[in-house]
């Protein structure tokens, strides 16, 4: 999952993402299928420590201790029912094509949540 996670800086020329995004306006992001957290723990020292959270959620613990005060994992199944009390304004997950059997219920979710 690391090395997909450095494959996708050389294919983006470094950039963490593409979403057109103010960092000044983002507050909450979540990261599904976040793996081992190298795509939510880098992008979260990119977004002001004091304005923004990153929320990686996963099925599996492997994620690592040591990460910037604005990030943090929980282990959730994003193909289940959401269960988010708060709205996010970036919802983003990367080379999931063959995580997901219903994609349209996780898209739903996602916009519901945003």
């Amino acid at each position: 999952i690391d090395m997909q996670h450095h494959i996708w800086l050389m294919v983006t020329d470094g950039q963490l993402y593409l979403a057109l995004l103010d960092k000044k306006k983002v507050k909450i992001v979540l990261d599904i299928g976040t793996g081992t957290g190298a795509q939510s723990s880098v992008p979260s020292f990119q977004f002001p420590v004091v304005m923004t959270e990153i929320i990686g959620s996963d099925l599996s613990p492997c994620q690592p201790s040591l990460v910037p005060p604005n990030c943090k994992f929980e282990i959730d199944d994003s193909k289940e029912d959401w269960t988010y009390d708060q709205k996010f304004d970036y919802i983003y997950g990367r080379v999931l094509v063959a995580a997901f059997k219903d994609f349209f219920k996780v898209f739903r979710q996602a916009y519901e949540h945003m």
